[in-house]
C-alpha cells in the first residue's frame, strides 16, 4: 500500500514568534497537502511541516519517505519527520489527482 500526498500549490504558511517557555525564536513553515488513505472516500487535507533545506514542495504527487520512521529502543515503529519523495509513474496514474476527487465530495 502507498500512501499518496498531492500537492497542488507550491505556497507556504510561516509562522513566526518568540517560545514563551524557552524565549527563542521559532518558525514553522507549513504547505497544504491532501492525503489519500484507502480507507477514506475522500482525500483529507492536511498540513505538511517543510523542511529547512526546501523552499517548498513542487506541485505534483508524492509517497512519504522511508526517512520518515524509524524504529525506537522498544522496537515500536514511530513515524518522526514527515519526508516526501515524488510518487512514481505507476503509482500515481492509478489514482484520480485528488483535488479533483476532492472536489466531488
Amino acid at each position: 500500500m502507498n500512501v499518496l500526498v498531492e500537492i497542488e500549490s507550491t505556497e507556504v504558511a510561516v509562522k513566526e514568534g518568540t517560545s514563551q517557555k524557552t524565549g527563542k525564536p521559532y518558525c514553522i513553515r507549513e504547505q497544504r497537502a491532501y492525503l489519500k488513505l484507502p480507507h477514506f472516500k475522500y482525500p483529507q487535507e492536511i498540513k505538511l511541516p517543510v523542511p529547512d533545506e526546501l523552499p517548498s514542495y513542487a506541485a505534483g504527487m508524492y509517497t512519504l519517505d522511508t526517512e520518515s520512521f524509524w524504529v525506537n529502543e522498544f522496537k515500536e515503529l514511530k513515524l518522526g519527520r514527515v519526508r516526501l519523495k515524488p510518487a512514481t509513474t505507476s503509482t500515481s496514474s492509478r489514482a484520480m489527482p485528488m483535488a479533483q476527487q476532492a472536489a466531488r465530495g
